[in-house]
């Protein structure tokens, strides 16, 4: 979990958090899995979270929220955050793009480099505006992978970076797809599995 990758250290730790309120589902299930588990720890205190719109506290919890400009993620990642970080904030944990230059150091999260293995997939002013994720994640202290896959793939496009600096904080399975399981399929699904011949687990 990202909270470990910080835990054990000193300070105040941030985290670019744009897509708390809104945004593709991925991230924003992301973001909102991070803070509520951040949010929840005894010393949320040390956490500061960087959100578009309202500088509102998380109800209930000592993290603190900054409001930075509704920018694209770029612009967010490079330029907003880095000069809305309070001078006590030792690093800041982003998605995808790396600042150049800030008073904190950085942290890079990965979900993965499909559009390094599979450019065919992407459009070209996509493959030009992911292409800027290698280029930046040369100044990430850490880069965070969601998996050993990913992991692997970063040290083999960067074979120069340490090893140790790039560590794996899968994702987490979120609590209510436990419940959901436990309480068996709902009568829906069992006709859906029969009309599709589905006989046994995914």
């Amino acid at each position: 979990m990202i909270s470990s990758v910080m835990a054990d250290t000193d300070g105040r730790y941030g985290v670019e958090a744009r897509w708390l309120r809104a945004g593709p589902p991925s991230g924003h299930n992301y973001v909102r899995s991070v803070l509520r588990e951040l949010a929840a720890a005894p010393d949320a205190d040390r956490f500061v979270a960087f959100v578009r719109g309202s500088g509102r506290r998380v109800r209930g919890s000592a993290l603190n929220l900054v409001a930075v400009p509704n920018v694209p993620s770029l612009m967010y990642n490079t330029i907003a955050v880095p000069v809305a970080t309070p001078r006590d904030v030792r690093s800041v944990l982003y998605q995808n793009f790396t600042p150049p230059a800030s008073r904190a150091g950085a942290a890079t999260v990965i979900h993965d480099l499909i559009f390094l293995s599979n450019p065919d997939s992407f459009t070209p002013v996509e493959r030009a505006y992911l292409g800027l994720i290698p280029i930046l994640l040369r100044r990430a202290a850490v880069v965070v992978a969601v998996s050993e896959h990913v992991r692997t793939d970063v040290l083999a496009n960067w074979p120069k970076r340490d090893p140790e600096s790039v560590v794996v904080a899968p994702n987490a399975v979120a609590d209510w797809l436990f419940a959901a399981a436990s309480a068996g399929p709902t009568a829906s699904e069992e006709t859906t599995r029969r009309d599709l011949g589905i006989t046994r687990p995914y």
